[in-house]
């Protein structure tokens, strides 16, 4: 850790003071090499059981950073505190529909790409009745595996780190991983918003930071089967709804896997200079910057503007009962 860290200085009532730790936290205590109570763990995390994330590290040591976190800063401060600073997460079967199928279908091609057998959990986000949500990953999935793949090795879910001067350390992800290119799976009822760089330009712009020798990224977008459920088929049982997404993937297989062609190809590449990284990396160091001053003054405050769109927020029935109701929320375990 910087120690230059602890000599920030603050004006108040014209007056230039030393910013201490205890002034960022009041339960710390200072012990060899920083507060007692801060974890081990990479992150900068609190040992005590009511503190999640340690509001010392990210203020003096600027902390990590991700594209989702960097997204939840700027849509709302408020969610970014429930769900980065105090650890407060949505439980697994509270998802929405589309999220839960998303997750599904993304651990599922993990298993493709690393040359494994496809058993996905069902249990973590659906329970037996929902049988169209099941039968629709089972679709996709059954799919997914016959599509071509590039015949060159390939690191699925390969971690990442970049460390800048003057800025968060920033931590991803990549889908899939190659040698000079890589791989990013989306799911969606409307793909359209991962079809253009205007929309990409955080998520695949960080990931090109990473690596230099980085040249393009392939988009592969899945569209969710949205089949209509009324009229004719008001009361119909969930067999033969998945029957007809079944018979209507294997119908028009590119209307639902973008891009696909003859050859068995599917996508849509996107080139490294479509992405202007210098705009990228100020957004994460100005934000860091905010993320700071909300925290010295204990100020996250809520985005009403954004609760309810373009979706709800997960956090939208803490902030407006102020209680963490254990029907839809958890608490993070907090990594050793």
């Amino acid at each position: 850790m910087a120690l230059f860290a602890y000599n920030c200085l603050f004006s108040s009532g014209g007056q230039v003071k030393e910013l201490k730790p205890i002034d960022i936290c009041e339960k710390y205590v200072s012990g060899e090499s920083g507060c007692e109570f801060q974890s081990d763990a990479i992150g900068g995390f609190c040992r005590l059981p009511d503190m999640f994330k340690c509001p010392v590290y990210d203020y003096f040591f600027y902390g990590t950073i991700s594209v989702s976190q960097a997204n939840t800063w700027m849509r709302c401060h408020r969610s970014y505190q429930h769900k980065y600073m105090d650890g407060i997460e949505v439980l697994d079967k509270m998802l929405n529909k589309n999220m839960k199928i998303g997750r599904l279908i993304h651990e599922g091609m993990e298993q493709i790409y690393s040359d494994k057998p496809v058993n996905v959990d069902y249990g973590r986000y659906f329970s037996d009745e929902d049988t169209r949500e099941i039968g629709i990953v089972k679709v996709m999935l059954d799919k997914l595996v016959t599509l071509k793949r590039p015949v060159e090795p390939c690191l699925p879910e390969e971690g990442f780190t970049i460390q800048l001067t003057d800025c968060p350390e920033i931590r991803g992800v990549i889908d899939v991983l190659y040698a000079e290119h890589f791989t990013e799976f989306k799911t969606s009822g409307n793909p359209d918003y991962y079809l253009t760089p205007h929309y990409l330009q955080s998520q695949l712009g960080t990931y090109f930071l990473s690596d230099s020798k980085l040249k393009y990224c392939t988009m592969k977008v899945i569209r969710i089967p949205q089949l209509k459920s009324a009229g004719q088929y008001k009361d119909e049982a969930g067999e033969k709804y998945v029957e007809r997404v079944r018979l209507d993937v294997e119908k028009r297989p590119a209307y639902y896997f973008i891009g696909l062609d003859e050859s068995g190809s599917w996508g849509k590449k996107f080139w490294r200079t479509e992405f202007d990284m210098d705009e990228i990396v100020e957004r994460y160091r100005h934000i860091m910057h905010e993320r700071r001053l909300a925290i010295k003054r204990g100020c996250f405050y809520k985005n009403q503007t954004a609760c309810l769109y373009p979706n709800p927020c997960m956090y939208l029935q803490l902030c407006e009962t102020d209680g963490v109701s254990e029907l839809i929320y958890k608490y993070k375990e907090k990594p050793e």
